[in-house]
């Protein structure tokens, strides 16, 4: 975790803070009207943030969503299930789930691996402009898992008041998020806000393993799970890992080197390095400027390049940018094909250029998308994608979803 650029460390609650700012509500609104049959309708009823470029289905189909309700999922390319509905309102509304303002819409079902093709039923063209339209109106789409990946977000137990740790509050408190560190976060408040940004799976962390575990296993299909053990204890520590992956399918490791004062390239490290490697797992780490008021050095991104060369089968995922040292994080994922970059705790405003070149692309492929909620809301860096860091339909979807595919071997 790490804070925000000088400047606006200070303005915790304001548009200047990168992780102050509460998600706002907005109601996603359509239109939708349509010739011919009905289709069945996916189930669920996800609720739209974000301000993306207008999402247009069809013409032909004569149905349209607005450009301030395109939901983040649809941003990267997902496909929406949608009812070719009579010219009755009523009779439409009876085949579709309705949001709470009356409009109807489904859920992402998958995300487009190609363009609209022939309507199989009517023969009729649903080819639209690449340029304008980032999501597609067909019933047939390709099951795979919709949505956003998120690679990091936590599970916080509660903090007694008298083992307050002030070097961990400052971060919150600049943030303005000081209340989920004091009183804890609930995993059904983790899933409400998944739904509202449009993200279908993301990474689970948290000192308490078991409580990962549980929640991994009561919603498989929302989250894979990231383990953070103790390395100081290393015989200990691996056999937590194997636990972790061989019972409950966790995906990665997670150490942040600024809470036990060592850089990566320690040899205390070195035993997990490999463990992940024989397990299959990914290996992840806080990279940058240290948030907490914890000596920023040992996350400096250059100590990486040791441990890439030791380990080449290793993936690595280095969180927050690597800020200040962004382009010293750019070098290392570019020079190292097992080496990737997250965002995590960082706002699209507050992207240095560098890396929002990088991103757009040499280095398309080695960055991916990460809130570390719930110091960042995770609404907030994809309500702002478009305005800071618009990319284009193929780099948003790899941005999105599909590098933490690669990174973390995930199901695609």
């Amino acid at each position: 975790m790490q804070g925000p650029p000088e400047g606006d460390q200070d303005r915790s609650l304001g548009d200047e803070c990168p992780g102050g700012e509460t998600q706002g509500n907005h109601r996603q609104k359509n239109e939708r009207a349509s010739h011919g049959a009905s289709r069945p309708a996916a189930t669920g009823r996800p609720r739209g943030h974000g301000s993306g470029p207008s999402a247009m289905l069809c013409h032909d189909a004569r149905a349209r969503l607005s450009r301030r309700s395109v939901n983040a999922a649809a941003l990267i390319g997902a496909e929406y299930r949608w009812t070719a509905t009579p010219d009755s309102t009523d009779r439409a509304r009876d085949r579709v789930p309705a949001l709470r303002d009356g409009t109807t819409i489904s859920k992402p079902v998958g995300l487009a691996s190609g363009w609209p093709r022939a309507n199989e039923r009517n023969g009729r063209s649903t080819a639209v402009s690449r340029q304008t339209c980032y999501s597609r109106a067909v019933a047939d789409a390709p099951r795979t898992p919709p949505g956003i990946i998120d690679g990091w977000v936590n599970l916080l137990r509660p903090i007694p008041a008298d083992r307050s740790n002030p070097a961990g509050e400052h971060i919150f408190a600049r943030y303005g998020q000081l209340d989920w560190l004091r009183h804890g976060t609930r995993p059904e408040d983790l899933v409400a806000e998944m739904d509202a940004a449009g993200v279908a799976v993301a990474g689970l962390c948290g000192e308490d393993i078991p409580w990962v575990a549980e929640v991994c296993r009561r919603w498989p299909e929302r989250f894979f799970g990231i383990a953070c053990p103790n390395p100081t204890g290393i015989m200990a520590c691996l056999r937590t890992i194997e636990t972790c992956v061989r019972e409950h399918g966790f995906k990665a490791v997670k150490i942040e080197p600024f809470l036990w004062g060592k850089p990566p390239t320690d040899r205390m490290y070195y035993p997990i390095y490999a463990k992940c490697v024989e397990l299959d797992i990914a290996f992840t780490t806080q990279i940058g400027q240290t948030g907490p008021l914890y000596p920023s050095e040992v996350g400096r991104p250059i100590h990486l390049d040791q441990v890439a060369l030791d380990f080449p089968e290793l993936r690595i995922v280095g969180g927050h940018i690597g800020w200040p040292w962004a382009e010293e994080a750019i070098a290392l994922a570019w020079k190292h094909r097992n080496v990737w970059l997250d965002t995590s705790a960082h706002i699209p405003k507050h992207f240095p250029e560098p890396f929002v070149h990088f991103l757009r692309t040499f280095g398309q492929d080695k960055c991916l998308f990460a809130s570390d909620w719930p110091l960042l809301p995770i609404t907030r860096p994809l309500e702002q994608l478009d305005e800071y860091a618009a990319l284009s339909e193929g780099v948003r979807r790899k941005f999105l979803r599909d590098n933490a595919i690669n990174a973390f071997k995930l199901a695609g």
